[in-house]
């Protein structure tokens, strides 16, 4: 194509990209309108070609402007169609919470195992009532079983009866939209079962046949291999850098690859892909120049390229053709195929067409964090690396290929590489994860090439030779697993230190702006006038960003904020007071669960909200449903104080609660301290139970038997207005401390003791509050049948308005000290 042709003409895949993208984005929006926007599309796609046929500059130009809105209703439609909930008969949608069915499919993922769980994806594919016949369905289901061992691999056939539900998010502001990720997989519905009796294989991926079958077979001999030849945390590690399997790598050496910088190298992306179709691309070149007849005769670099595709795609299916891998699989096939047709030059329009051929399968990757790093990444290091000054990729003066790196200059070009990936992803990172890493770029420099030119190479052998020579295959396992137990001690170590990465709020459109124009006027934008100008508008943008919530809260008078917040089955809220102290009451927590409620809820709500650092911590009691949160937030907000009660606890968690509040030296005060009314600003908070004595002449074994009445009882007033967290008392304990306190309970606001269950909320605890609002902190679904009929039967007798964080979401309330307003955010909230 000449130089004169229209910038359309020219990279076309990447100058309509940004259209389909925004459209894509617009879909989970459009999602909810029912509207169907494909005919306009299709109209407006005729039109400009139509216009096409006219040759005329005007008629061209408006061509290309339908065909980018086309472009982008046409992405609007797709990504609304991958959203939108289905309601077709015999989809596993329509089943939802009816008892009494067994459900059958095949399995189509590999199945994940942690903390005595294994979760599977099931392709549905039929139904029946227990002693029924099959009937045909369709549709995905998440089903997680209690226990390990299962011999359900990829492709098993399995029955299994289940009541399904409804995949659910925490819906707090600021918070992880999981409905929409697991949307984005074609997953509606989730099941559990109590053990893994009640999960039968109905056929073994062993006994299917074709391809399948022998990269599920592969795949097994390889993790088989690296279970007898090493030990943990070897053998979690490598499964993860060679299979994708992360479910075995140890907790603490997740934590230092995440703080890090360096998530990558443990999921199976473009760096493994990569080395796989480098490493294939050489030997098939090898092989064929053998023949020199065929050099002669063929073009063999073509050759080998069409060649590598085949060890690029099987690879990309034994490490489990997960999203991250599969898109890194079309990445490379698309650079191959660049190279087959002889456009190795244009890397940007590569990567354009590989981004369209992974959105047009999957619309719902353009959300995930794996999606969006890796584009960012890759096209961060194709416009910005031979931009540096003195970078070993810049064009060569006559424009021909870049002048490769001579020996000397290895280091500064991998460190180039890894500046520009870092400068292309940090903000993106920093939405999706609230952390910037703070020696990302030393950690790559040091660890990436470490790992990635040494182990993963020895790796890949070592699955190929697990086909040809298993021994030999088992040798280089078990080298590979004390090899790295070399950077796994410095690893750990530097990934523990509290300055390895930054807590951040996840950054505003405007911000993401700034930063991006802030990047091209120093790299990309010339004239050195035209750069400048884009700098300042950089910088504008920027301090706006930076300066609107300190702005905000100058103007905002004094006031009393409650959220109460969806953590599941659990409570947790967060109160900001009218001086700025900020407290956590509670923090959620799931029973033998890796899930980290600090971590994944409380931490983005916070960060989201603005809140970088807690004064106060308070706990009601130790049970794991509200302490379980707590440990990240002491361990990353930096509370001056703990509250609680004083009383031992039966869960480790707690211990380790108690551990961290000491080593830090956080102040917790005693009951009696409590117990006594504190002032901030012009609220006040005091303790109202237990008592300061409650545990003198007690048994211990009574006391853990009691530990539910004898959570404290915190209010808070501001004004005319009130709040009551009554942790999880029951009966007794609410009895005793009507008792106790009387009319200090009154509160306009009550959290519903005990989450609402049989055995609480009380008429005498009522009468004594007089609440003007309930809110039940309850798990959508949850096993203990909370919030009870009476429960909220008593609140609605007392004439409350109720609110329930299983259906509302979070409820927040903003007082002023005379008037309050409420909002959720799940349903909207009722007038």
């Amino acid at each position: 194509m000449t130089r004169d042709q229209p910038p359309p003409l020219r990279r076309p895949l990447l100058v309509f990209l940004p259209f389909f993208l925004g459209g894509l984005v617009a879909g989970p929006w459009l999602a909810s309108t029912g509207v169907d926007l494909r005919p306009l599309a299709v109209l407006a796609a005729l039109t400009a070609g139509l216009l096409l046929f006219r040759k005329t500059g005007p008629a061209i130009r408006g061509a290309w402007l339908l065909l980018a809105v086309s472009l982008s209703l046409f992405g609007a439609a797709q990504a609304a169609s991958v959203f939108s909930r289905p309601e077709t008969p015999g989809h596993v949608v329509s089943f939802l919470n009816q008892p009494g069915l067994v459900f059958g499919g095949r399995v189509a993922e590999p199945p994940r195992v942690s903390l005595g769980r294994t979760r599977l994806v099931v392709e549905a594919d039929e139904v029946m009532t227990v002693g029924g016949s099959p009937e045909p369905m369709r549709g995905r289901i998440y089903l997680t079983v209690l226990g390990e061992g299962l011999s359900a691999g990829v492709g098993s056939r399995v029955r299994f009866p289940a009541e399904l539900r409804e995949i659910s998010s925490f819906q707090n502001p600021g918070g992880f939209d999981y409905v929409r990720f697991m949307a984005g997989q074609g997953i509606w519905t989730s099941a559990f079962l109590k053990n893994t009796a009640l999960l039968a294989v109905i056929e073994e991926p062993e006994r299917l046949p074709g391809l399948l079958a022998l990269i599920e077979r592969g795949r097994n001999r390889a993790a088989g291999l690296i279970d007898r030849s090493t030990a943990q945390p070897s053998t979690g590690l490598i499964k993860a850098l060679l299979l994708g399997d992360q479910d075995g790598v140890e907790p603490e050496f997740r934590r230092a690859f995440q703080r890090l910088g360096l998530s990558h190298l443990l999921a199976v992306s473009g760096l493994h892909v990569g080395l796989v179709a480098m490493a294939a691309y050489w030997l098939f070149l090898k092989l064929l120049l053998l023949n020199p007849g065929w050099a002669l005769r063929y073009n063999l670099r073509r050759a080998a390229a069409l060649l590598t595709l085949g060890p690029v795609l099987f690879y990309a299916a034994l490490a489990g053709a997960r999203p991250s891998t599969l898109r890194a699989a079309i990445m490379v096939s698309v650079f191959l195929a660049a190279v087959m047709v002889e456009r190795r030059r244009d890397s940007l329009n590569s990567l354009a067409a590989a981004a369209w051929i992974i959105l047009v399968i999957q619309p719902a990757a353009v959300f995930t964090a794996s999606f969006q790093l890796s584009f960012a990444a890759a096209g961060a290091i194709i416009i910005l690396a031979p931009r540096f000054p003195f970078s070993p990729y810049a064009p060569a003066d006559g424009g021909g290929e870049g002048s490769g790196p001579r020996p000397g200059r290895r280091f500064a070009g991998l460190l180039i590489i890894s500046l520009a990936a870092l400068i292309g992803t940090a903000p993106i990172a920093a939405s999706h994860f609230n952390r910037l890493p703070l020696l990302s770029l030393p950690a790559n420099l040091i660890f990436t090439p470490l790992i990635s030119l040494t182990v993963v190479p020895a790796g890949l052998s070592a699955i190929a030779l697990s086909w040809l020579w298993p021994p030999a295959a088992e040798l280089v396992f078990g080298v590979m697993g004390r090899a790295l137990w070399l950077p796994l001690g410095p690893l750990e170590i530097f990934g523990s230190w509290e300055w390895a990465d930054l807590l951040v709020p996840g950054p505003d459109i405007l911000f993401l702006a700034g930063y991006y124009l802030l990047a091209a006027s120093l790299f990309l934008i010339r004239p050195r006038r035209r750069s400048i100008w884009a700098g300042a508008a950089a910088s504008l943008c920027l301090a706006a960003a930076m300066a609107g919530p300190a702005v905000k809260d100058l103007w905002q008078a004094p006031c009393l904020e409650v959220t109460i917040l969806d953590v599941g089955q659990g409570n947790a809220a967060h109160v900001a007071l009218p001086d700025g102290t900020q407290m956590m009451i509670d923090g959620g927590g799931f029973f033998r669960s890796d899930f980290d409620t600090g971590e994944k809820v409380l931490a983005p709500y916070l960060l989201n909200s603005g809140v970088t650092g807690l004064d106060i911590i308070a706990l009601t009691h130790p049970d794991t449903d509200h302490s379980g949160g707590l440990g990240f937030l002491l361990e990353n907000f930096g509370p001056g104080e703990f509250w609680r009660h004083q009383s031992p606890g039966l869960n480790q968690r707690y211990g380790r609660l108690l551990s961290t509040a000491m080593e830090r030296g956080i102040m917790s005060p005693t009951l009696a301290d409590l117990h006594q009314i504190r002032f901030f600003g012009e609220a006040a908070c005091r303790v109202l139970a237990p008592s300061p004595d409650f545990m003198e002449g007690v048994k211990l074994k009574d006391l853990l038997a009691a530990r539910n009445d004898h959570s404290l009882v915190i209010k808070i007033e501001f004004g005319e207005t009130s709040f009551l967290f009554p942790g999880d008392l029951e009966a007794a304990g609410e009895a005793a401390v009507v008792q106790r306190q009387g009319e200090r309970l009154r509160s306009d606001v009550l959290v519903a003791p005990h989450h609402g269950s049989r055995g609480s909320m009380t008429a005498g605890f009522l009468q004594a509050v007089q609440p003007c609002v309930v809110v039940f902190s309850a798990g959508r679904g949850n096993r203990f049948g909370f919030p009870a009929k009476e429960a909220l039967a008593g609140a609605r007798r007392a004439g409350a308005r109720v609110f329930r964080t299983d259906l509302d979401g979070a409820v927040r309330f903003r007082s002023d000290g005379r008037t309050m307003e409420i909002e959720t955010f799940g349903r909207p909230c009722p007038e």
